[in-house]
């Protein structure tokens, strides 16, 4: 009975909200990937094919930054090299990717320019949680505006079974919520994995409503997390061929919880035994 009550109230949710495409913040652009190693190369095109926008005539843009003091002859031509890898990979997923290598002093810079330039949507990129002190994701977060995707795997995407996606309280109410719970349904449609959300109360009719209106044939489970805190107990839920996904926040925006700055030190110390995605949503600004 309380099967049937939930379905009613999804159908009467997806009846009275808005479609995916007339949200703030759910243009869907380009999906800019920025590689900077050759190990992550297949793995972020493989993430990049899966949820980018395939009604784009370019859906996937490549981008490589070298710093103007390294921008020797070998470094400009190793940076050709994983971008000629990752659109070879891509024409053979038939999905075509327009390739830049960028000369700049900041890479951060050199990104934002490529994603006006280039009316892209959202930033993919590669994380090494074992070196989150060293990583350019915070300055990036806070310079751009648009969804950031951080991506670190121990196994291929292809071969995940389960993806577990984890968010804070009023998530519902930030500007990209449907953008982000698009890409993550069109990953999972892509392998064929079961899902599992755990959020508030309040955001979890959200959720069955979209996937009820969009996504009917994906096989989930939605669980209450009241507290973000709670975050800590899902480590023991997901193993080596599951996707941990954190929907985070930006400081100052609805659903920012103080505790998130903390993140990436508790990532390497409580699940660096999965693959990781986190995931701050577009702002629309």
């Amino acid at each position: 009975m309380s099967s049937i009550a939930t379905d009613r109230g999804a159908r009467r949710l997806a009846i009275r909200e808005a479609r995916t495409e007339d949200n703030r913040g759910a243009y869907h652009g380009r999906c800019l990937t920025f590689y900077e190693k050759k190990d992550t190369v297949d793995d972020l095109t493989q993430l990049s094919i899966m949820l980018c926008n395939h009604d784009i005539p370019t859906p996937v843009m490549g981008l490589t930054v070298t710093f103007e003091d390294e921008a020797t002859e070998q470094q400009q031509h190793a940076a050709h090299s994983l971008l000629e890898r990752a659109r070879l990979l891509c024409t053979s997923a038939d999905v075509v990717m327009r390739i830049m290598s960028r000369v700049s002093n900041n890479v951060v810079s050199g990104i934002q320019h490529a994603t006006t330039e280039y009316e892209c949507g959202e930033v993919l990129l590669s994380y090494d949680v074992s070196a989150a002190q060293n990583s350019l994701l915070p300055k990036l977060v806070a310079a751009s505006s648009l969804e950031v995707v951080a991506y670190d795997n121990l196994v291929p995407p292809s071969t995940l079974r389960r993806i577990v996606v984890a968010m804070p309280q009023k998530a519902e109410l930030e500007v990209g919520f449907y953008k982000w719970v698009e890409h993550v349904c069109r990953v999972a449609a892509n392998i064929d994995a079961r899902m599992e959300f755990h959020a508030h109360a309040d955001t979890l009719p959200h959720l069955r409503s979209y996937l009820w209106q969009h996504h009917m044939s994906l096989r989930a489970e939605y669980h209450e997390m009241p507290l973000w805190t709670r975050i800590m107990s899902l480590q023991q839920r997901v193993g080596r061929d599951d996707l941990m996904v954190f929907v985070l926040s930006r400081p100052g925006f609805i659903s920012y919880r103080g505790a998130m700055s903390g993140l990436p030190l508790q990532l390497r110390r409580y699940f660096s035994h999965t693959n990781i995605m986190m995931i701050y949503p577009d702002q629309g600004q």
